[in-house]
């Protein structure tokens, strides 16, 4: 499941990923990226799993390179707990090999999709009065 632009408190991230390799803090970039992305992103996973307190899974923040087939590398520093950087050609590979135990299962994806929406609501849209054009 891929959630577009989700705000979490102060960070808008743009892509979170769910599935059974966890849930995935992911930005798109065309190649410039510094430590300071992957600590904004480790903070956006720590606001979710905030909100988020039954899921005990791994939130994993993922750089992808936009324009690459770079191969999956991790990234520390001490001010970080760590992340990920990886080619978009590579991504999807990536992404089915962290598979585990602890990752969202197929159920809970159709839930959360479920009560994501759009719930859209079988009436008429409400509309302006007709007004006569005169002149």
């Amino acid at each position: 499941m891929v959630e577009r632009n989700v705000i979490t408190g102060a960070h808008r991230v743009p892509f979170i990923l769910l599935g059974p390799g966890g849930l995935f803090v992911v930005c798109a970039t065309d190649g410039a990226w510094t430590m300071h992305d992957l600590e904004a992103l480790t903070a956006a996973g720590d606001e979710l799993r905030a909100v988020w307190p039954h899921y005990h899974g791994p939130v994993v923040a993922t750089i992808c390179l936009a324009f690459d087939d770079a191969e999956p590398r991790s990234w520390h520093s001490p001010a970080v707990a760590g992340g990920w950087v990886v080619g978009i050609g590579q991504l999807a590979t990536w992404l089915h090999a962290r598979a585990t135990d602890t990752g969202i299962s197929p159920a809970d994806i159709a839930t959360l999709h479920a009560a994501s929406g759009p719930h859209w609501q079988r009436k008429s849209v409400p509309r302006l009065p007709l007004v006569r054009n005169i002149g």
